[in-house]
């Protein structure tokens, strides 16, 4: 069984009035694929949904790490980087494979 993976973001910029978030994370599908399911908006709504299917876990992975990398070069931050001022900090929902979700 493939590890569940996943990770949410912020972006948070009081001068622009923008407050949004990212989340995605890896799962099974009913019929042996993965699917990476996104989730996106401005916090404190429900934002909106795409749900990407691959054959084989690797590629699942690799999408999520490829947006991962993407939103961090556009300013998202986990929400412990934002509190403590960090600008660079690695997203802490993201969890290594063996380790359960939080």
């Amino acid at each position: 069984m493939h590890d569940h993976r996943s990770f949410h973001l912020l972006r948070i910029d009081a001068g622009c009035n923008m407050r949004r978030f990212y989340a995605a994370s890896v799962q099974p599908t009913l019929f042996g694929g993965v699917s990476v399911v996104r989730n996106w908006g401005r916090i404190g709504s429900a934002g909106r949904m795409r749900i990407e299917t691959f054959d084989e876990a690797d590629q699942a992975d690799d999408a999520l790490d490829k947006l991962i990398r993407t939103k961090r070069r556009r300013g998202y931050r986990s929400a412990e980087a934002i509190g403590e001022g960090q600008s660079d900090a690695e997203p802490s929902g993201l969890n290594e494979p063996g380790e359960p979700d939080v």
